[in-house]
């Protein structure tokens, strides 16, 4: 499954996302790209979802009152973690191929940029 976190934005405007994460420069954001941010969103959605509609339970079915509880309590710890995990993984880890993909330069150099970016998503 691709992830594609960035909507479909001009060259330069990757490019300046790209410089921004390898100089550690406002969080990685360029306008509104946001990979660490834009992420987060994306794995709370996933993660939401998939406590809303849970694949079995083994006891009788809660109330509305108790799942919301428990999905708050769920949205407020763990996944309160996640900016923080999601910069260590997707940034500081994958620092090399950040820097790998701002060091493009020239014809094709857009693509290239593009093709590595998506390998830290993958």
């Amino acid at each position: 499954m691709r992830l594609w976190i960035f909507r479909t934005a001009h060259w330069a405007e990757i490019k300046a996302t790209n410089r921004r994460v390898v100089l550690d420069i406002d969080n990685g954001e360029y306008k509104d790209l946001k990979p660490i941010a834009n992420f987060v969103a994306r794995l709370r959605e996933s993660i939401t979802k998939f406590l809303d509609q849970p694949i079995r339970r083994r006891l009788a079915p809660p109330s509305e009152s108790e799942v919301d509880e428990t999905l708050a309590q769920v949205q407020r710890v763990p996944i309160g973690r996640f900016p923080g995990f999601v910069d260590e993984k997707l940034v500081r880890l994958s620092r090399q191929q950040w820097m790998q993909g701002f060091d493009y330069r020239g014809p094709g150099s857009t693509f290239r940029r593009a093709k590595v970016i998506q390998t830290i998503y993958d």
